[in-house]
């Protein structure tokens, strides 16, 4: 036996599935809202903390440079000077 026209049934389940749907995805949407918001202060901190720790290295690196220039350009016996 073949349906004539829908079932108020078969509406209301249609409805159902459909408002479920709709939760569902308001429930992703609001996920990534609140962890997004969450994660960018912890993202900025660690940007700022990898930047600075770069600095850190570069700085080390030009004081070393300058460190091993400098010993080259003292003269090393300062004996020699005073005769």
């Amino acid at each position: 036996m073949t349906r004539v026209g829908p079932s108020p049934v078969r509406f209301l389940l249609g409805l159902l599935a459909v408002f479920l749907i709709a939760v569902v995805w308001l429930f992703v949407l609001s996920w990534y809202v609140l962890f997004s918001l969450f994660l960018v202060p912890y993202r900025l901190v660690r940007r700022g903390s990898r930047t600075r720790k770069r600095e850190e290295l570069r700085h080390r690196e030009v004081l070393e440079a300058i460190e091993s220039n400098s010993d080259k350009l003292v003269p090393e016996d300062s004996d020699s000077d005073a005769s």
